[in-house]
C-alpha cells in the first residue's frame, strides 16, 4: 500500500516511516508548489508535479523519484539508496546529498547544479542547459548536453565521459590522480594542466595520453568549445 498525498500546493514536514499507513509515500500536484522536509525512514519516495517547483530536505528513503513538467527541483541534504529525477523544462539543483547506487538525473531544457554530492554511480544528461558539479564523490560519471557547459570539480578519481555539442567541458580532480584521456574537438582548444604529460596521439581535433599511472579513463568531447583538464 502507497500512502498519497495530491493537491494544489502541499507542504509535508517531520513525517516519519510509522506515522504514515505504508512506508511508501507518493506527493502529486497538478499545478502548485511541494515544499517536503523531514520525510525519514520511507522505503519509497515518489515526488511528481505538473507545473510547480519542489522543494525536497533532509530526507531519508530507499527509492527516490522526482518527476517534474514544468518547474524548478531542489533538494538538499538526501539519504537514498537510488535517486532518479526528470524535468522536461526546469533547474535542477542538489546539494549535500548521497546516493548509495545510482543517481539519474534528465532535463530536457534546464540547469543542473550539484554540490557537495556523493552517488555510486552518476549520470546527467540534459539536452539545453548547463551542467554544474561540485565537491563530487563518485565512482563513475556520464554528463551530456546538447548544448551548453559541463563542468566537474571531483574529490576523487573515477571514469568520466562528458559531452556537449556546443560548450566548453571543464573538469578538475586531486593533483594525485592518474589518468587516461581521450579528447575530441572540432573547434576549440584543449589545455591539460597537469605535468609530467605522455601524449600518444595529438592532431587537429583529437588527442591522446597518460597521466600518471593513467588509472581511470577521461572520455571528454565537444563539437565546438574547450576542454580543460586541471588539479
Amino acid at each position: 500500500m502507497v500512502e498519497s498525498l495530491c493537491a494544489t500546493t502541499i507542504s509535508v514536514l517531520s513525517l516519519a516511516a510509522d506515522q504514515i499507513v505504508s512506508p511508501s509515500l507518493t506527493i502529486d500536484t497538478s499545478s502548485g508548489h511541494i515544499s517536503a522536509s523531514n520525510l525519514t525512514t520511507l522505503q519509497k519516495l515518489s515526488v511528481e508535479s505538473f507545473s510547480g517547483k519542489q522543494d525536497l530536505k533532509q530526507i531519508s528513503a530507499g527509492n527516490a523519484l522526482v518527476n517534474s513538467s514544468s518547474g524548478n527541483v531542489a533538494i538538499s541534504a538526501m539519504t537514498a539508496r537510488a535517486l532518479d529525477v526528470e524535468t522536461f523544462s526546469g533547474h535542477v539543483q542538489i546539494e549535500q546529498s548521497t546516493i548509495e547506487n545510482a543517481a539519474i538525473l534528465e532535463t530536457a531544457s534546464g540547469i543542473v547544479t550539484l554540490t557537495a554530492f556523493d552517488a555510486s554511480r552518476l549520470s546527467i544528461d540534459t539536452f539545453s542547459g548547463d551542467i554544474s558539479m561540485q565537491d563530487i564523490k563518485t565512482a563513475e560519471l556520464q554528463a551530456s548536453t546538447s548544448s551548453g557547459n559541463v563542468t566537474a570539480s571531483l574529490l576523487s578519481g573515477c571514469p568520466i565521459t562528458a559531452e556537449t555539442f556546443s560548450g566548453n567541458v571543464s573538469i578538475t580532480v586531486p593533483a594525485s590522480v592518474g589518468f587516461t584521456y581521450k579528447i575530441d574537438t572540432f573547434s576549440g582548444t584543449v589545455n591539460i594542466g597537469f605535468p609530467q604529460i605522455t601524449v600518444d596521439n595529438k592532431s587537429s581535433s583529437e588527442s591522446s595520453g597518460k597521466i600518471g599511472d593513467g588509472a581511470f579513463t577521461f572520455d571528454l568531447k565537444t563539437s565546438s568549445g574547450n576542454i580543460t583538464i586541471q588539479p
